[in-house]
């Protein structure tokens, strides 16, 4: 199966917009920051919302706490809903890479010499 849409999701400084713009030159999709379409739709920097207490008091951040890699912050639920209002049980894991199988090949339908290609060039 092929998808024609792809989600990068991962701490800052990861690398996500280079990887996604290197794809996205690769296989000639559009390619959106979605720091920069909060950073336009809040009128704020992503670090000044990590600062505003009102983000905070909303729950829209939380700390969190993973076995494997300890503290940090991450994002809250959203929507809030009274009766059944959610929690985050679990953070993805931590191990570098042990999707690209799944998403460069399955979902993206590389081949396994195309994967190979951007593991040598860096990209992944």
């Amino acid at each position: 199966m092929r998808t024609d849409k792809l989600y990068l999701v991962g701490f800052m400084a990861a690398g996500k917009t280079s990887l996604a713009r290197a794809l996205g030159a690769r296989l000639s999709w559009r390619v959106e920051d979605i720091d920069e379409l909060i950073e336009a739709r809040e009128r704020l920097t992503i670090a000044d919302i990590f600062a505003d207490k009102h983000f905070w008091a909303r729950e829209m951040l939380l700390e969190h706490t993973d076995p494997g890699f300890g503290e940090y912050i991450g994002p809250g639920i959203v929507p809030k809903f009274s009766e059944t209002p959610g929690a985050v049980r679990w953070s993805g894991t931590w191990e570098e890479g042990s999707h690209n199988q799944d998403v460069y090949g399955g979902l993206l339908g590389l081949a396994d010499e195309e994967i190979a290609e951007l593991e040598t060039e860096g990209i992944l």
